[in-house]
């Protein structure tokens, strides 16, 4: 699954219906658990709304807002990888 974005190792996989699919991740480098949401730029009608929701989860740090990591444009499918919360 993430072999375009090596890194990234798949751990879990959860669907997301409103804009793409999220996947919880392992970053191969830190081995850090993360958050991947994977979004088809092709099925999404309101992209610029999500790019505009990145530019400003970017520039934000604080201990109760979950955090944005990075995000990738790999073969049409946007990657917004965030901090991982575990809702137990």
């Amino acid at each position: 699954m993430y072999s375009s974005l090596s890194f990234l190792s798949c751990v879990y996989r959860h669907y997301y219906r409103a804009s793409g699919v999220v996947h919880i991740a392992r970053d191969n480098m830190t081995d850090e658990v993360v958050a991947v949401k994977l979004v088809n730029t092709n099925r999404q009608p309101q992209l610029g709304c999500i790019v505009k929701e990145i530019e400003a989860l970017s520039m934000l740090k604080h201990q109760n807002i979950v955090n944005y990591k990075a995000s990738y444009l790999c073969n049409k499918t946007l990657w917004i990888v965030m901090e991982y919360l575990d809702g137990q």
